[in-house]
């Protein structure tokens, strides 16, 4: 793991402490792997609904 990707740690941990993202296995993710529309979107429902914005 680079420099570049020791920043983006703690918000990746939060996100799957969070229950917004998943991995692409249960021990592995893709940060830099693109997100499809499909995947984009469960993030954002997760998301809104953690928020308190939708049901």
């Amino acid at each position: 793991m680079g420099e570049r990707s020791t920043w983006r740690l703690a918000e990746i941990a939060a996100a799957i402490n969070a229950g917004i993202i998943n991995g692409e296995t249960d021990i592995t993710i893709g940060p830099d792997m693109n997100a499809t529309r499909a995947e984009s979107a469960t993030m954002l429902k997760r998301f809104l609904s953690k928020a308190g914005f939708i049901n």
